[in-house]
């Protein structure tokens, strides 16, 4: 029989290697991604619903190669590197920061986001760049 102690341990240790968090922003963002994968016919369980992130490390505007579309350099520790990433103007669907400057975005906002296709979900996809702070 195992010392109730080493049952606390390994409970400890679970919940560090794997935890959970769940806020109201969370629930929001997986239930947007619900809704992009029924729409793009993606399997749910092909795609991680992206936790709530704090800003990346590193982002840029590199390029502008037309009025509706950036090429954005992007570098973070949790998300991942996308050295020459396509960034698509769209309207906000919701309220957010601009991951480049800090400041809010209303729902209906000019933004660019990061473009999706069918078979490939970047782990950025929720972040937005207000187009206004965009100076190219």
């Amino acid at each position: 029989m195992q010392d109730p102690q080493e049952h606390i341990v390994q409970r400890a240790l679970v919940s560090l290697l794997l935890p959970v968090v769940v806020t109201a922003s969370n629930e929001a963002d997986n239930r947007e991604l619900k809704t992009r994968l029924r729409r793009r016919d993606v399997d749910s369980r092909q795609v991680a619903a992206t936790p709530a992130q704090s800003p990346p490390r590193r982002v840029a505007v590199l390029d502008r190669p037309s009025a509706r579309a950036l090429t954005v350099l992007w570098s973070d520790a949790c998300s991942g590197h996308y050295g020459h990433q396509t960034w698509r103007l769209v309207y906000a669907k919701r309220d957010a920061f601009c991951v480049l400057t800090g400041a809010p975005i209303f729902k209906g906002d000019e933004v660019f986001r990061p473009r999706v296709s069918g078979d490939s979900l970047p782990a950025n996809w929720d972040q937005m760049i207000l187009a206004s702070e965009v100076n190219f």
